[in-house]
């Protein structure tokens, strides 16, 4: 493709004296950002434990079905309408 006019010289811009000054006067200016992540909720002991439990059975859960072989007959068998 072709260049349809030719690049102007001269039209630098200048710099300025202290980029970071301006940086801070615009970032003091605005409002705080919200935060992300609400600030954690105290958990009791007994919580604590019941939700670790869960975690375990999850986790022992997951481990079994990961121990089954993969699921290769396919369902329903072909040529059987699927009721």
């Amino acid at each position: 493709m072709p260049v349809t006019s030719p690049l102007r010289e001269g039209t630098r811009v200048p710099l300025r004296a202290s980029p970071s000054r301006d940086l801070r006067e615009r970032v003091a200016g605005e409002a705080e950002p919200p935060s992300l992540a609400p600030t954690p909720v105290p958990v009791s002991l007994a919580e604590l434990h019941d939700r670790l439990r869960g975690k375990r059975f999850g986790e022992k859960v997951h481990l079994v079905f990961e121990a089954y072989p993969p699921v290769t007959d396919p369902w329903p068998p072909p040529g059987r309408p699927f009721r």
